[in-house]
C-alpha cells in the first residue's frame, strides 16, 4: 500500500526550493466589495506538488464501485462571512437544528451565500477573500466540486438590525464532490499547503451524505464512511473555548480583586477560589500567603 499523504510546510525556504509564487497569487474581493487585488499572505505560500504523494492508487478499488457517488470530503475551518441583515434562515432548516446550510455561489472572484432570491450584491452575504481564493483553486483543479457554508442558527434567530453594515461571523465550509475525485481535491489542497487547507470533520452534515476524508489516516486502503466523527471538531473547539474562558476568569479575579482578597478572611478566599478551581483545595499556608 502506498504511504500516507505527507506534507512539507517549509514557509521560509520556498524561494530556495525554486517554486514560483505566481500560481499561488489569486485576486479576491474583500468584504467591502472593492476590486483591488488581494493576495495570499506568507502563510498561504504553496508547497511543491512533488512533495505530495498521490493517494489515487489507494482509492482505486474503493472509487471503482461508487465513483459517481456524491460525498463530503470534510470541512475547512477559520472562514468568515459578512452576514447581511437581509439573509434569512433557509426554509428547509429544522426547528431543532443547531446549524444550517448555505450553498456558495461564485461570481468571478467573489463568493456569495446563495438563497433568498436577492440579486443585489449590497444585500447579499459574502465569504471572506482568503477562503474564496482557496475555493477558487480547488474548483479549478477538481471537477464537479461544490461548497456549502455551515452557520450556527442562533446567529440568525437572534435580533439583527435590518440596516447598516454586515456582521462578521465565523463559519466552516463543507466540500462536496464525486467519490472518485478525492485524490484531485487532496492534491489541490496539498499544493496550497497551509493549516487552513487541512480537511477536518464537518460540524454538521446532511442526512444520507457519506463523509470520506482523503486526508484522514486509514489503517487500510479501504476508505470508510466517517459520519460518526461529524461534529467532533466543533465539540473540541467549544471545549477549548470554555477552558480558555475559565482561565481568563481566574486571571481577572486575581488581578482585579487583589485588594478585596487581601482584606478578606481565609474562608472567604477559599469560597472565591472554589468558584473557579473546582478540583483544587489550597493548603492553609497557601491561603495565608494570599490574605497577607
Amino acid at each position: 500500500m502506498a504511504p500516507s499523504l505527507k506534507r512539507r510546510r517549509d514557509y521560509e525556504n520556498d524561494h530556495e526550493n525554486g517554486f514560483s509564487y505566481k500560481h499561488a497569487q489569486r485576486q479576491a474581493v474583500c468584504f467591502n466589495g472593492a476590486t483591488s487585488p488581494h493576495y495570499f499572505d506568507s502563510w498561504m505560500d504553496l508547497d511543491l506538488p512533488s512533495d505530495a504523494i498521490s493517494i489515487g492508487s489507494d482509492l482505486a478499488d474503493t472509487e471503482g464501485n461508487f465513483g459517481d457517488e456524491t460525498i463530503c470530503y470534510g470541512a475547512l475551518y477559520g472562514a468568515q462571512v459578512l452576514l447581511n441583515s437581509q439573509t434569512d434562515m433557509p426554509k428547509e432548516t429544522q426547528p431543532w437544528a443547531r446549524y444550517c446550510f448555505f450553498k456558495i455561489e461564485p461570481d468571478g472572484r467573489t463568493h456569495y451565500l446563495a438563497g433568498g432570491g436577492e440579486t443585489s450584491s449590497k444585500k447579499r452575504s459574502i465569504l471572506d477573500c482568503d477562503t474564496a481564493a482557496i475555493l477558487t483553486l480547488i474548483a479549478e483543479r477538481s471537477r464537479d466540486i461544490s461548497f456549502a457554508v455551515v452557520l450556527g442558527v442562533d446567529i440568525l434567530r437572534g435580533k439583527r438590525k435590518k440596516s447598516g453594515k454586515g456582521l462578521p461571523v465565523e463559519v466552516s465550509v463543507n466540500l462536496y464532490g464525486p467519490r472518485n475525485s478525492m485524490s484531485e481535491v487532496d492534491r489541490a489542497l496539498s499544493e496550497i499547503g497551509t493549516y487552513r487547507t487541512y480537511l477536518q470533520h464537518p460540524a454538521f452534515l446532511e442526512p444520507g451524505t457519506p463523509y470520506i476524508n482523503p486526508q484522514f489516516f486509514y489503517p487500510s486502503s479501504q476508505k470508510t464512511d466517517l459520519r460518526h466523527l461529524v461534529g467532533s471538531s466543533s465539540q473540541e473547539s467549544d471545549i477549548k473555548s470554555k477552558l480558555s474562558q475559565e482561565v481568563e476568569d481566574v486571571m481577572e479575579s486575581l488581578d482585579g480583586s487583589s485588594e478585596d482578597i487581601t482584606a478578606a478572611k481565609s474562608e472567604d478566599v477559599q469560597q472565591i477560589l472554589d468558584n473557579f478551581l473546582l478540583n483544587t483545595r489550597l493548603k492553609e499556608y497557601a491561603i495565608y500567603q494570599i490574605t497577607c
